[in-house]
């Protein structure tokens, strides 16, 4: 690896403790919450990418369905 993929590394690692210090006295449930926020959003992700597509699908089907004679 690379000096600047190590660097990144560490910056990805450190970002969520000055963060944390935004929450207060809840310092630690802020902590968590930042280093559970990429698990979070890499599970969620392609469930929100997977419904997109099913939406334009739908959409797809709704406007060839209203272009046929027989449904106006």
């Amino acid at each position: 690896m690379s000096a600047r993929a190590w660097a990144l590394g560490v910056v990805a690692l450190l970002a969520p403790v000055p963060a944390a210090l935004l929450w207060g006295h809840q310092y630690m449930a802020g902590l968590i919450a930042g280093y559970a926020l990429w698990l979070v959003v890499a599970g969620s992700l392609p469930a929100f990418v997977a419904y997109k597509v099913y939406e334009a699908i739908e959409w797809v089907v709704w406007r060839f369905r209203r272009m046929r004679p027989a449904n106006r």
